[in-house]
């Protein structure tokens, strides 16, 4: 008798791909990342609130599987970092800010994505999640990362002291799009959508002639002038470099600072308690995301034909132009070869800069959720010995910071139902420098949360 075929639907392989990055996330938020998560809580596929059967469901209770190799190759399976409508111009008639290969895609598409549910009753006060400071991907966590370096130093510091703040070297994201928005405003919504579509273009051009250009033969490289490149370049060099930083291989994650780069550049170490990775956090996030900076033209289309859509269309035709410039601006600087240890060939196009940026635009916080009540930039910079300007903390401000699980759930403001607990004691035998990066944040339940 021969034995039974068993046929791995497309469907089915995009539930495997994202109940193994969930574990592997899982794993990582509580062996790495140090976090403590209330047992009723879970993780699921949107397709599990519509009665879907099989739908992967995360549980942070006792674990029943272990991963042996949690960065394996369906895990990675786009490590390459190619989209799979790279052969496609989005400045065409697609979507844009689009990764994974198409068989992972069908997941997220027949999903709202992944939801933060509870698997039985919780009671009010009980603390949900307690997250370290430390765990969270601020801009200090940014700066002090591999990803980090690379941008900076593709672009003309800002003064000429070893010690200055490297942010300095960067122009503010708002008011990199505000300078954009003033001239745009003038223009009709048709001129509008011609300058994203152009945009668009351009960057995959510049994308196109530095692949085919030999590295080999290239010596010498022209750096971004200062504050030509925004300060969101760098957070979305450190997603790129955490999601696809090692390329084929798989049987590692890419480190958020590496010790060769920390000390030939030397870059800020990071505190004792941050994860070393953040690779599985970023593995977990949708392939895709529906902001409008992802629109397909006909989709813009309709918003240069209407009123109400003027202002949204002139928004997302700053922020094209924006990680446009960015994104030539730094091929120029060499950042795609003279880094190609921290961001292997294929990891960067357009559609994955996009995708960070959607990335970090869609799950990010306001800065308050990082600092506790009358704290301030100035408190964390002084206790990591670091340089206090206003670059940083415009830096804070503008971009704020990514929250581990937090980010997955459903921000209902007028629901009442969780209180955020910013920075609360932790303990410590060490300085002021120890005590301000290991306080934990809370999140507490305000009132008996049923099961669902």
């Amino acid at each position: 008798m021969s034995p039974k075929t068993v046929l791995v639907t497309a469907d089915d392989h995009g539930a495997l791909c994202l109940s193994k990055r969930l574990a592997c996330f899982r794993k990582w938020l509580i062996d790495e990342a140090k976090c403590v998560v209330h047992s009723s809580i879970s993780i699921v596929n949107g397709e599990a609130t519509d009665g879907t059967k099989n739908a992967p469901v995360l549980v942070y209770g006792r674990a029943k599987e272990s991963v042996s190799n949690p960065a394996s190759s369906t895990a990675l399976s786009s490590s390459t970092g190619v989209s799979s409508n790279s052969n496609v111009s989005s400045s065409s008639g697609t979507r844009c800010g689009i990764i994974d290969s198409e068989e992972e895609q069908i997941l997220w598409d027949k999903t709202v994505g992944c939801q933060v549910r509870t698997v039985r009753e919780v009671k009010k006060d009980d603390v949900l999640l307690e997250i370290p400071r430390s765990s969270m991907i601020s801009p200090d966590i940014v700066a002090s990362s591999d990803a980090g370096m690379a941008i900076f130093q593709c672009c003309e510091p800002g003064v000429e002291s070893s010690s200055a703040d490297p942010w300095e070297s960067l122009c503010g994201l708002t008011e990199a799009v505000e300078f954009h928005k003033a001239k745009l405003r003038i223009q009709s919504g048709t001129q509008l959508l011609v300058n994203i579509l152009r945009e668009r273009k351009r960057a995959e051009d510049a994308l196109v002639k530095a692949f085919r250009e030999d590295a080999s033969q290239l010596t010498e490289f022209q750096k971004a002038p200062r504050g030509s490149v925004s300060s969101r370049a760098p957070f979305i060099a450190f997603l790129l470099q955490q999601r696809f930083g090692l390329g084929d291989n798989v049987e590692h994650y890419p480190l958020v600072q590496s010790e060769s780069n920390m000390k030939k550049f030397q870059l800020r170490i990071l505190s004792a308690t941050s994860p070393k990775t953040f690779a599985p956090y970023v593995i977990a996030f949708p392939s895709a995301f529906s902001l409008p900076i992802c629109w397909k033209r006909y989709e813009l289309a309709l918003l240069s034909g209407c009123q109400g859509g003027f202002n949204l269309l002139v928004e997302v035709a700053a922020h094209t132009l924006v990680l446009s410039n960015d994104l030539i601006q730094l091929i120029k600087a060499g950042l795609l070869h003279r880094f190609s240890s921290v961001f292997p060939k294929g990891s960067i196009s357009w559609d994955s800069w996009v995708w960070a940026s959607a990335a970090w635009t869609s799950r990010a916080f306001p800065v308050n959720w990082y600092f506790k009540d009358g704290e301030s930039i100035h408190d964390i910079m002084r206790a990591n010995s670091y340089q206090i300007t206003a670059a940083a903390e415009k830096v804070w401000e503008d971009l704020g910071v990514m929250i581990p699980l937090v980010d997955m759930m459903n921000h209902e403001s007028d629901s009442g139902q969780i209180m955020w607990e910013s920075g609360t004691n932790s303990k410590t035998s060490g300085g002021e420098k120890d005590e301000i990066n290991n306080a934990t944040c809370l999140l507490i339940s305000q009132k008996r949360i049923k099961k669902g």
